[in-house]
């Protein structure tokens, strides 16, 4: 079975905290020697393109998966990314993610990992 999610449902249960520790166990990844990161690559048209990036975590996360979404600079209504996530051993497709949030929400949590990775062992939180 696989779930189809919006940015509705991403933010329904994605706490940041949650998305930050998920980011920290992708650095684990890349750090054990079991993360696939390919550049990314683009399919050029003549008023945009369409941006792939992918990746798998094969050591303890067990998840492969693509994310797409376009440069076109138009103000059509519509534009949205996809990411799709795969079973890493099995190839079963678990879901697809359809929204602007998750690259938001994503691309707050490597800041807030390298926070995280960066502190002093007594930081201690502001009120």
């Amino acid at each position: 079975m696989y779930s189809i999610l919006t940015d509705h449902d991403v933010e329904s249960f994605a706490s940041m905290k949650r998305i930050v520790n998920a980011i920290e166990r992708c650095f684990q990844e890349q750090i054990n020697g079991t993360l696939v990161s390919p550049p990314r690559f683009r399919v050029e048209a003549e008023q945009g393109n369409l941006v792939f990036t992918a990746g798998a975590a094969t050591g303890l996360e067990k998840v492969t998966g693509f994310r797409v979404y376009d440069t076109y600079e138009n103000d059509a209504e519509g534009h949205q990314q996809l990411v799709c996530v795969f079973d890493s051993d099995t190839g079963v497709f678990k879901g697809v993610v359809i929204g602007n949030l998750i690259g938001a929400i994503r691309t707050g949590a490597i800041g807030g990992a390298a926070i995280n990775a960066m502190a002093r062992v007594d930081a201690k939180k502001s009120p």
